[in-house]
């Protein structure tokens, strides 16, 4: 069997259990990407949804993700709908143990992301989102040094990087700056892609699959991080920053910062670099990246760090 009959096998699988599970009669699925999970949109005459299958890797996050959505939406939160299926669950489990997959079935929602214009909106919406966070009443999985940065560094030393020191050291002394700052509810991956604008104008927030009690300020550096990830330079630091202004703008009308969370955005922007390379490597394999790529990104982050300590951002 090719790889294309393979598809149209499992689509047409999907499909079946669609229509087995919900009171909605399904006649069509387009695969859209594959970004970790599966997602594709399904038919129903005209009328058109949104389909998310989870890997039996992620289970256990995505349980506690649809719960948040649910949370969010009982509370009339932007977030895409979650359809019900007929015994009123917010997903489908399929298969066992180890091939578990998860089925979530959202209204379809149609836009692109925000653009400058929307960024103190965007920052109303998440100040707002954080506060009602505060009240979700589900234990959330607490993340520390070792989410943010242990990680990497344990890559880089299995790999005998020939500058984990360098490595090291930067991170200590990141850590030191960030420890302290007060926790809360974080989504721990709010990029711009994960708000949605609607032709509207409505803005939702999406995916929760990373949430977890830590710093809500990294969710913030995250949203106002225009920088180029793979190459430094000094327009993307400037757009970073007036991007933070407007966001401010918005989030401040909601929920309150200290100084120490606003001056964090800078440590938290090289952080992040940690984070997301360790994220990387967990699902692509130790061997995705090579010794020069890593050295390149030891490159980006003194560079940043030039630039930030020039304008006295950061004081490493």
């Amino acid at each position: 069997m090719n790889e294309v009959d393979k598809i149209a096998l499992e689509q047409h699988e999907i499909l079946q259990i669609l229509n087995h599970n919900y009171d909605i009669v399904f006649t069509d699925i387009e695969f859209y990407r594959d970004g970790g999970n599966l997602t594709y949109t399904v038919l129903s005459d005209e009328t058109k949804y949104f389909l998310k299958v989870i890997r039996p890797t992620f289970l256990t996050t995505a349980v506690q993700s649809a719960d948040i959505h649910l949370y969010l939406q009982n509370y009339d939160f932007a977030v895409p709908p979650i359809i019900l299926t007929k015994d009123e669950q917010p997903y489908i489990k399929t298969g066992k143990d180890d091939t578990t997959n998860l089925l979530i079935l959202y209204e379809y929602i149609a836009g692109d992301e925000p653009t400058d214009e929307d960024v103190e909106n965007v920052g109303e919406l998440v100040g707002r989102f954080h506060n009602l966070m505060e009240s979700y009443p589900n234990e959330l999985e607490k993340q520390d040094k070792h989410f943010f940065i242990g990680r990497y560094i344990d890559i880089l030393r299995s790999k005998n990087h020939d500058r984990i020191d360098e490595y090291e050291e930067l991170a200590e002394k990141l850590w030191e700056k960030v420890k302290n700052l007060p926790r809360s509810y974080c989504h721990c991956d709010l990029y711009i892609g994960n708000i949605f604008k609607t032709e509207s104008d409505k803005l939702y927030v999406l995916d929760f699959d990373t949430s977890c009690n830590a710093f809500p300020v990294y969710d913030i550096t995250l949203f106002c991080d225009r920088t180029s990830f793979f190459e430094y330079s000094d327009e993307g630091y400037e757009k970073s920053k007036m991007c933070l202004e407007r966001f401010l703008k918005g989030y401040l009308k909601h929920r309150s910062l200290t100084k120490e969370e606003i001056a964090a955005v800078h440590y938290f922007r090289l952080i992040y670099h940690y984070q997301i390379q360790a994220t990387i490597v967990e699902i692509h394999g130790i061997n995705c990246n090579d010794d020069d790529f890593e050295d390149k990104q030891l490159d980006w982050l003194k560079s940043y760090i030039n630039k930030a300590k020039a304008e006295a951002n950061i004081n490493l």
